[in-house]
């Protein structure tokens, strides 16, 4: 089995139920804090795809066949 970095899951199928914990306090979690952190991770990798994806697109066009 290879190492895994310090603080990474290893989910096994079989543990996949135990990553509930029904008596964990989430209260104290800001909804709003959280998504947000998340949209700064997730939008920018996002916009670049999006932005590749237009690239790729757009040079279709200028290919040239060749026979």
């Amino acid at each position: 089995m290879s190492e895994s970095k310090p603080g990474s899951v290893i989910v096994l199928a079989a543990d996949k139920d135990a990553l509930y914990e029904p008596d964990v306090d989430t209260s104290q979690v800001d909804e709003r804090r959280l998504l947000r952190k998340i949209d700064i991770r997730v939008v920018p990798w996002l916009g670049l795809l999006y932005f590749l994806n237009f690239l790729d697109r757009g040079s279709i066009g200028n290919a040239k066949v060749v026979e």
